[in-house]
């Protein structure tokens, strides 16, 4: 499962973000960003809502990422402290897409393994 430099990347329309609980400001105000720098924009929001999360804990953050072909995938993102100045989304996007699909025998349950691998084969996942 690595990138085919032939095949072309489906590139990402936008990428939201909502803080799914707690008492951080951005509770209940999702923020969608887009455009050639999308990943970069996302990381940077996650970044400002990290100094929020408690000191010793998260904040559960609902990811939801549309490609420009309508394919949506939804993640949660642990936020912790530490992220304000290491938040990467693509790199926890493409663990979680891999742990799902290294672990397909475990997750009998879970029917889209092959749709996975496609998106880890040709989607863009913040490579570059």
């Amino acid at each position: 499962m690595c990138q085919n430099p032939t095949t072309t990347t489906v590139a990402v329309n936008d990428i939201t973000l909502a803080l799914a609980e707690g008492d951080a400001s951005g509770v209940g105000h999702p923020v969608t960003c887009a455009g050639p720098t999308v990943w970069e924009q996302a990381n940077a929001q996650l970044r400002n809502w990290a100094p929020e999360a408690p000191e010793s804990g998260y904040l559960k953050v609902d990811v939801a990422i549309t490609w420009v072909d309508g394919t949506v995938r939804k993640v949660r993102y642990d936020l912790e402290r530490r992220d304000a100045t290491t938040a990467d989304l693509a790199a926890v996007v493409r663990g979680n897409l891999l742990f799902v699909v290294e672990n397909a025998g475990v997750l009998k349950a879970y029917s889209d393994i092959d749709h996975d691998i496609e998106i880890l084969d040709r989607y863009d996942l913040g490579r570059r």
